[in-house]
């Protein structure tokens, strides 16, 4: 099936480079060079305001569209039709993509709701394009020609075909058509799941300074103030925030109530709705079961069980320790019977506590020298050039790529083998 990384992710780098133009070092799809007024946020072409994404989602299935009725209407039989669908990968996947990335950390709530919608339009394109059975064809066209295909076309080829057999493609047109329905309809509740998340994340909850001990002053003081009892301060539903509180209050009924309102509700109905339809699309590929789906060619369904059946009995001893040491600083903090049960709003509170208690103190600022965030850049890039042989270069963004200050473009080189 045609979905991001299918193409560029099985093959670690693009098979073509033509279809491609090189501006200032830096790759540049031919989706967006045809976009009059400039690079804008995230490096897309044209996207300066929120309206914008709704342009870049049309182009891209235009011309996206118009790689399609190359590869399936022509009368010759040729490799161009693997650059074709390479670039099609391609062209969908950097607007999925950059979908993706705006819609979860872009400041803007207009712009994230933009992104989302962009996000699924596409999406749910690149949907029907795993059942376009011309497509499939053209692919199978190629592999029975008298054309010699270099060992990344012949890989290239092979996959597409394999995903396409496994996402339904020989069914038929009834049975395919509600394959693509689940596969949208999955989309979608993923989309609803995101936007649940941020929409639950605006919510805010006031107290009173004194039941935020021992946060530090520093803190609390920079926290905003209630406009309907300026003597209370607003802890906002982010995640940094509620991790925060739970890590420091000791106030049980604060955290408690933190916790509450942090939990976004709607998507336990999501959730049930989404392993349905997982549920119904192994049913109609006659795959026993989602996980089937996932694991096809890596590994057999019980392999995942066998592992965390393994991993629970190797730290199950440790856990029930670790319980112990939690129940028994709640009883002191608490009150005797109060560590029968140790609740969400606890764990992390006394897990601090345990840790602050079984090592030596440390003066916290004698560590932000070494963390600081130039050094764990550093660090990281350090990690990644050993692991995988990718340098990390930070270089100079287009003027109104960024969309917030203290965002950094960083240049990825990897360096590539024979």
């Amino acid at each position: 099936m045609l979905r991001c990384h299918s193409l560029r992710g099985r093959l670690g780098r693009r098979l073509f480079s033509t279809s491609f133009s090189r501006k200032d070092g830096i790759a540049v799809s031919s989706v967006h060079e045809t976009e009059a007024d400039g690079v804008g946020q995230f490096g897309l072409r044209g996207l300066h305001r929120p309206s914008d994404w709704s342009k870049i989602s049309s182009k891209c299935i235009e011309q996206c569209d118009a790689l399609v009725t190359k590869c399936s209407t022509g009368s010759t039989v040729s490799p161009i039709v693997l650059q074709h669908l390479d670039e099609l990968s391609d062209t969908l996947c950097r607007v999925v993509d950059c979908a993706e990335l705006c819609r979860n950390v872009h400041p803007d709530p207009d712009f994230r709701s933009a992104a989302d919608y962009a996000f699924s339009d596409v999406g749910a394109y690149m949907q029907g394009l795993n059942a376009h059975a011309a497509l499939y064809d053209a692919l199978v066209k190629l592999e029975a020609s008298d054309h010699e295909l270099s060992a990344e076309e012949r890989i290239m080829s092979a996959s597409l075909r394999k995903d396409f057999e496994q996402g339904g493609i020989g069914l038929g047109t009834a049975d395919r058509g509600t394959v693509v329905a689940l596969n949208s309809r999955m989309h979608e509740l993923g989309s609803q799941f995101t936007q649940n998340l941020q929409q639950n994340t605006l919510k805010e909850i006031s107290f009173h300074p004194e039941a935020l001990k021992p946060l530090p002053s520093v803190l609390i003081k920079s926290l905003k103030r209630s406009s309907s009892d300026p003597g209370k301060v607003i802890i906002p539903m982010l995640p940094s925030a509620v991790s925060t509180v739970m890590q420091w209050v000791s106030n049980p009924t604060v955290r408690r109530k933190i916790y509450e309102a942090s939990v976004c509700h709607p998507n336990t109905e999501v959730l049930k709705q989404l392993l349905n339809v997982r549920e119904e699309l192994a049913s109609a590929l006659s795959f026993e079961n989602y996980l089937s789906i996932s694991l096809r060619d890596r590994a057999s369904t019980e392999s995942p069980m066998r592992f965390l059946e393994s991993l629970a009995k190797e730290v199950e001893k440790k856990a029930r320790q670790e319980v112990r040491i939690l129940k028994s600083l709640k009883s002191e903090a608490e009150g005797a019977g109060s560590g029968v049960h140790i609740y969400p709003w606890d764990r992390s509170y006394y897990m601090a506590q345990a840790k602050a208690k079984l090592s030596e103190p440390l003066d916290g600022s004698s560590l932000c020298e070494y963390f600081s965030l130039s050094s764990c850049v550093e660090g990281m890039g350090m990690l990644v050039k050993s692991l995988f042989g990718i340098d990390l270069l930070e270089c100079e963004a287009s003027e109104n790529e960024l969309w917030h200050p203290d965002v950094k473009k960083v240049l990825i080189l990897g360096h590539m083998h024979p």
